[in-house]
């Protein structure tokens, strides 16, 4: 949401941020991941979850992001300058990878089988 080309939902989520800096500050409890259940009927994406339910916790990814940083980039929408925060864990990329491999031993014309 961030990255969003509308600057009210850029807006919108540097408040949640916000929120989840200030709730969190501090806080050395371990964070347990809960799968949110999707709203199928939403009309947008960023309406997909209820963020309301639930704890508010602050994306990893931006917890070492100092805030003035985070304000500025919102403020400017340039979703390039995001490019050089990491996206995914190093498992994440090995996922990835393996995914990548399998696919290429089971595409391509060498490896369909034809039935005739």
């Amino acid at each position: 949401m961030l990255t969003d080309n509308r600057e009210n939902i850029r807006s919108l989520e540097l408040r949640k941020l916000i929120c989840a800096r200030n709730e969190n500050r501090g806080s050395s409890e371990e964070r347990i991941f809960q799968v949110s259940k999707i709203d199928f009927k939403a009309k947008d994406y960023f309406a997909l979850i209820n963020w309301k339910r639930g704890g508010r916790l602050e994306p990893l990814l931006l917890m070492n992001v100092p805030f003035k940083e985070i304000e500025a980039l919102v403020k400017v929408g340039k979703t390039e300058e995001w490019s050089k925060y990491p996206c995914h864990t190093q498992a994440v990329e090995r996922c990835i990878c393996l995914v990548s491999e399998a696919s290429e031993s089971v595409y391509g014309e060498e490896t369909q089988l034809y039935i005739e």
